[in-house]
């Protein structure tokens, strides 16, 4: 080589080293502002993690529901610690779906042993395309936990078939094989409270790899001891403590990890959803997010939170981690290339002009500029135009830089979170840290530049990636700071689980002769009761509830019919419909307007209303039919001359006598022979929107005895809450005289201090023999002469009876002994029914049990039970809609005293010896949960499901006063109803024992 081309050559190496030196800077810079911009990050997030009222708040039923989406493709050695761990996630409406991607191993068994699946139609709306579903199946254990097993389509087909399953408005997309703290999800769903545009949030994700994991969680964090992971461990807390903290101040994430991601939904799939044909399709999809947003100039916010955590196990061999890292390496090359008109495009923001450019040249070209630079100076070197002293320092320079922001990183996490146990663990990460900049790091760019030279080659495959599996060995630990364990209310009345569906279970009474299911209920310190069904539920049909202010009829008209021997003729006409009848004679041929679908039913519970307008040759009259009753069910008179009608008819009446959530037909009824009938409009509206009444808060007082020995002191305490209502059990029969003077006279102050006082009783025998409560009643009249109080209310329980719900007759008799009562107040006082929610399930007198009653009452208070606000208002929206019909008050019911955890297993009958696992002796009147012996017995049944009734669900019992009042209020402003009037709180006793924290100023 001439000594002109050596020198050219060296000039332009020096040149191009500058160059790199000059990176360098410009990125060490850069990583500088990114870690000043993750300290000014940090101390909000700490303040909002550590605001109590805050975490009450999405502890509460306000909470967006969640469904958390698990593809597992070959995870048998770690999937059931994983699907615990999730199962255990402190959240309200919590659904998991696990996503079996055509699993080669024994993945799907260990599902089917650990959850014991039951397979179920499937049936959901494909709005993603995938791989063929083989099957889907629902946990008999976990009542929210789904089994998809699909053909192996990869992870972004996996996700996309979740997507479909899924109902909930957020979706977290988490890998099988990773354990999220149970109170992760609360932490990461703020920002989605906070605003409307926030449309994916990440949390942090860190190496399990070493710690201590116990029935699904991390019992204790250890710094492992091997070189791989624990270099790992520095690079996982470095990556997401600073380098994606910093970006929430500086323009945004472009990444959130596939590991541990909560999206909405909506725009999941209005974005298409994951991409099949790239290996970073987590990447991808939150760059697109972002990308249709300010295409769509929706702004499309995403937010990095430190809090929220969740486990993975890294790998430890280097052939698998290399192969993570060159897989990495190709996804970011394939998102960066697919989006490259974001390269410096203003028309993005912060994004085209600094976080994409950033990912090119921080990220992408990194790999290729640090090996770049070392060889230039290793070629320097060898050409002796570099002094080694000066070489070694800039390299001592440029690493500890490095580990200073690993420093950083670990000074933040020490400081914040202090998640490490031991002084020896802190000992361990300051090793890793050091040690992470010699080898590791080189290998890390070797492993890059490969994932670059294979995308350049058009590589796609996944690689493979092995487990050994999480530890469950060690000494026992303190829990890990932030793990929240099972509420004492639950976890006292906790059942063993070897209690629930075995041995024998004991019953009185009759039993139906073809049992089809049978329900066996377990609650701690009580003997399991039975409930036997003749025939399973039959599928709810499919209901059809208009949204507008007015509904034209006429556009639901499927079909038009008479009875038979007459006919119905359709002619042609400028009207919307003109129809005549034939029939024999002057017989009165009925013309029946099908206004549902087989199998739909038309909702017109919420509305007030029906007009009809046009023409008939002779006089009508209109009914309405549903699915319970003859066409001729609710009938409404028009008037009786032919010619021209145009009236409008309340839809009161005709409430009492069908069920106007399933209406099907509309039926026109001519008052002779064949007639012409032309309708202009057929039409139901809502009636003009009533002002909201001014909801009161009530208290249920079961001890008498107490009540009337306390009556000024709980009168006192009544009115400092603003209680507007007392409901005070009546005494006993046999009570003493002055007993019974007391507590009239507790009712009559009540009265006199504007409170309204009620008398309380109920108990399931009334339903059989209402005798003796009858007779309290009388005897409550004679002691009040005539001043009795503001009402009765009623709480029986009759399904409590063994043998109730096989009683055909059963709903009957309940209402029947309400009507008694009623008749025996004599409209002195208002009669007021407490009922459950899933009355309005059940049937009696041609239409809801719940409404059958409501009919006969002055009020009712609904037992819905609940602590979720959005699964209250679901549960009890029809009862308040037919009180907005009749003008009934409705007042709801909640739940202050510990409830114990109820289990409930579900058999179904069978016709095999050999597929049962118990069998029903009536003759010994018991359910043997055992093979049955042989003979002609066919009482043969199999568990079909197991499902566990949580107390927290339930009751507000053991949480703050402040909890309770926020629900109240929640409910004041969300239900729109007019006939919601207050809440009853169940009961005084123990709304007190509640926790009284003061209220923040």
């Amino acid at each position: 080589m001439t000594p002109g081309v050596a020198e050219a050559l060296l000039n332009a190496l020096l040149t191009i080293e500058w160059l790199i030196l000059l990176y360098f800077f410009l990125l060490s810079s850069f990583y500088g502002l990114l870690l000043m911009s993750a300290v000014l990050d940090i101390r909000p997030h700490l303040q909002k993690a550590r605001d109590e009222n805050r975490r009450r708040l999405l502890k509460s039923e306000i909470a967006p529901r969640i469904t958390l989406l698990a593809p597992a493709y070959n995870e048998a050695k770690t999937i059931a610690e994983s699907l615990r761990a999730l199962l255990g996630i402190q959240y309200p409406n919590l659904e998991v779906i696990v996503v079996n991607d055509g699993s080669k191993d024994e993945t799907l068994r260990v599902l089917h042993d650990q959850f014991g699946l039951s397979a179920v139609h499937p049936i959901y709306r494909h709005q993603l395309h995938t791989k063929p579903v083989r099957a889907l199946y629902r946990s008999t254990i976990h009542s929210n936990l789904v089994v998809v097993d699909k053909e192996n389509g990869g992870k972004a087909d996996s996700l996309n078939a979740g997507l479909n399953i899924a109902s909930n408005e957020l979706v977290c997309a988490i890998d099988a094989d990773t354990l999220i703290e149970p109170d992760a999800l609360q932490r990461m769903v703020r920002p989605f409270i906070e605003s409307n545009e926030v449309v994916a949030a990440g949390g942090t994700v860190r190496p399990v790899n070493g710690s201590l994991v116990k029935g699904g969680r991390v019992a204790t964090v250890h710094v492992p001891r091997r070189p791989m992971a624990g270099v790992q461990v520095v690079e996982y807390l470095r990556a997401f403590l600073f380098g994606r903290l910093g970006w929430n101040r500086l323009g945004g994430n472009m990444i959130i990890s596939g590991a541990f991601g909560l999206f909405r939904r909506e725009a999941v799939i209005h974005a298409g959803g994951y991409l099949h044909d790239t290996v970073g399709e987590d990447m991808e999809l939150v760059v697109r997010l972002r990308r249709i947003g300010c295409e769509e100039r929706q702004p499309q916010r995403v937010i990095f939170i430190p809090d929220p955590v969740a486990w993975t196990e890294v790998p430890e061999s280097l052939h698998v981690l290399g192969n993570q890292r060159d897989r990495w390496q190709r996804g970011l090359a394939d998102v960066l290339w697919r989006h490259r008109r974001l390269f410096f495009n203003p028309s993005y923001g912060a994004l085209g002009l600094l976080v994409f450019p950033y990912f090119v040249f921080g990220e992408l070209l990194a790999p290729v500029i640090e090996a770049m630079g070392l060889l230039i100076m290793v070629s320097i070197l060898a050409l002796g135009e570099m002094d080694l002293s000066f070489a070694c320092l800039f390299f001592l320079v440029a690493y500890g830089y490095g580990i200073l922001l690993s420093l950083a990183a670990l000074t933040i996490e020490e400081f914040t979170f202090h998640r490490t146990a031991t002084l020896m663990d802190r000992f361990w990460l300051v090793l890793w840290c050091l040690l992470e900049n010699i080898g590791f790091r080189q290998l890390t760019v070797y492993w890059r530049l490969r994932g670059l030279s294979k995308y350049a080659r058009g590589s796609r495959d996944w690689g493979v990636m092995t487990r050994r599996g999480f530890s469950n060995t060690g000494a026992t630990a303190r829990l890990l700071i932030g793990l929240a364990s099972i509420p004492a209310t639950a976890a006292a009345h906790e059942l063993p689980p070897a209690a629930i569906g075995t041995g024998t279970v004991s019953f009185y009474g009759n039993v139906p002769m073809m049992v089809q299911e049978v329900d066996v209920i377990y609650v701690s310190g009580r003997e399991p009761r039975l409930v036997f069904k003749t025939a399973p539920d039959p599928p709810a049909p499919r209901r059809i509830r208009p949204v507008e202010s007015r509904v034209n009829l006429l556009n639901h008209i499927v079909d038009v019919r008479s009875e038979p021997g007459c006919e119905v003729l359709r002619e042609p006409s400028t009207a919307l419909l003109t129809v005549r009848t034939v029939g024999p004679g002057d017989r009165p041929c009925p013309i029946l307007f099908a206004v549902a679908q087989t199998g739909t039913r038309l909702d017109l519970l919420s509305y007030q209303s029906l007009t009809l307008r046009g023409s008939a040759s002779a006089p009508i009259s209109v009914a309405l039919a549903d699915d319970r009753t003859v066409w001729r069910g609710a009938q409404f008179s028009l008037d009786q001359r032919p010619g021209r009608f145009d009236v409008t008819l309340p839809l009161m009446p005709g409430a009492k006598e069908i069920d106007l959530r399933d209406v099907t037909v509309v039926s026109v009824i001519p008052k002779q022979g064949n007639v012409v009938l032309r309708l202009d409009e057929l039409s139901v509206a809502r009636g003009q929107a009533a002002p909201k009444p001014h909801r009161r808060i009530g208290f249920w007082v079961w001890d008498y005895r107490e009540a009337t020995a306390q009556g000024s002191s709980l009168l006192d305490v009544c009115r400092s809450l603003q209680c507007s209502r007392l409901a005070v059990q009546l005494p006993a029969l046999n009570d003493p005289e002055e007993t019974w003077l007391r507590y009239v006279g507790l009712l009559q102050t009540a009265q006199r201090q504007h409170i309204e006082a009620f008398a309380l009783d109920g108990y399931p025998e009334a339903v059989l023999d209402a005798g003796p409560l009858l007779k309290k009643v009388e005897r409550l009249q004679d002691m009040m002469q005539g001043r009795l109080p503001a009402g009765v209310q009623l709480d029986i329980e009759p399904y409590l009876l063994d043998g109730f719900l096989n009683d055909p007759q059963g709903y009957e008799k309940y209402l029947e002994m309400h009507a008694q009562v009623k008749r025996a107040l004599a409209g002195q006082a208002r009669l007021s029914i407490v009922m459950p929610f899933w009355l309005t399930s059940q049937s009696a007198r041609n239409r809801a049990v719940a409404f059958a009653a409501m009919a006969l009452a002055d009020e009712v208070a609904i037992m819905s039970y609940r602590t979720d606000l959005a699964e209250l208002r679901d549960l009890i929206e029809d009862q308040l809609r037919y009180g907005d019909l009749i003008g009934l008050p409705v007042w709801l019911a909640v739940e202050t005293q510990p409830l114990p955890l109820e289990e409930h297993v579900r058999l179904e009958h069978v016709t095999r010896r050999d597929l049962a696992t118990a069998y029903l002796d009536r003759a010994g009147k018991r359910l043997v949960f055992a093979p049955p012996p042989g003979g002609d017995e066919r009482d043969w049944f199999r568990i079909v499901q197991r499902t566990t009734i949580r107390p927290e669900r339930l009751t507000f019992s053991g949480r703050p006063r402040r909890e309770v009042g926020a629900m109240l209020r929640g409910l004041d402003q969300t239900l729109p109803n007019r006939s919601f009037s207050g809440v009853m709180i169940h009961d005084y006793p123990g709304f007190s024992a509640l926790p009284a924290i003061k209220e923040d100023p």
